[in-house]
């Protein structure tokens, strides 16, 4: 093979490289973050923090009606099982009865309009067997509790405002007994002296009958 017919050959194995050119991957869609674990260790026991501290006397017992609103995330990721803020009725149960027990005991001590966050080991929650398909078996919760106040409360209220509201006919009795006494009976006037008249004889004073 001549020099030229290298140069022929050369020069069609480049041209035959460049029609074969393999295109490039495209890029994958993006897809969103994945919640991030947490690196904080698991509770044996349950945790309490107030967020922000309620008002008024009255602290949450055992056996108590109360309502409340809730956002729940499991611990290990962040993600958010359940929440009843975007619905319009609160959440309304009985301490200690019907709910986990770390929900038992962790609202307990709370007063009207306080925040506060629980972190509930699972023994406290929903054990071994979990609540699938969200909540995993042992798994670790967190739930923000806002307490709204108790069931019955407003109906309450309203009962003692309107029992401490004076009647109509009592608040009558008491004008009728504030306002001054009028006899019935005009007082009889004593007669007048009569006057002498001069030079006649003495008048006389008729008795008052």
């Amino acid at each position: 093979m001549n020099k030229h017919s290298r140069s022929v050959l050369t020069l069609a194995l480049l041209l035959a490289g460049a029609c074969d050119k393999v295109p490039e991957p495209q890029a994958e869609p993006r897809r969103p973050p994945a919640a991030k674990p947490s690196s904080a260790p698991e509770p044996t026991e349950l945790v309490k923090e107030d967020l922000k501290l309620g008002e008024g006397s009255r602290e949450v017992k055992s056996g108590d009606e109360i309502r409340v609103n809730y956002v729940g995330k499991l611990l290990k990721n962040g993600s958010v099982f359940d929440s009843n803020k975007s619905k319009e009725d609160p959440f309304t149960f009985t301490v200690g009865q019907g709910v986990i027990e770390g929900w038992s005991q962790g609202v307990i001590g709370m007063r009207k309009g306080g925040k506060r966050k629980l972190t509930i080991p699972g023994h406290l929650a929903y054990g071994e067997a979990g609540s699938p398909p969200k909540i995993p078996g042992n798994a670790t919760l967190v739930f923000e509790i806002d307490l709204l106040g108790w069931d019955g409360e407003a109906e309450a209220t309203a009962t003692a405002s309107a029992s401490a509201a004076p009647s109509a006919s009592a608040q009558a009795s008491v004008r009728a007994s504030s306002a001054p006494a009028v006899s019935a009976t005009p007082s009889a006037k004593a007669p007048a002296t009569p006057t002498a008249k001069p030079g006649g004889p003495a008048p006389t004073i008729k008795p008052i009958e």
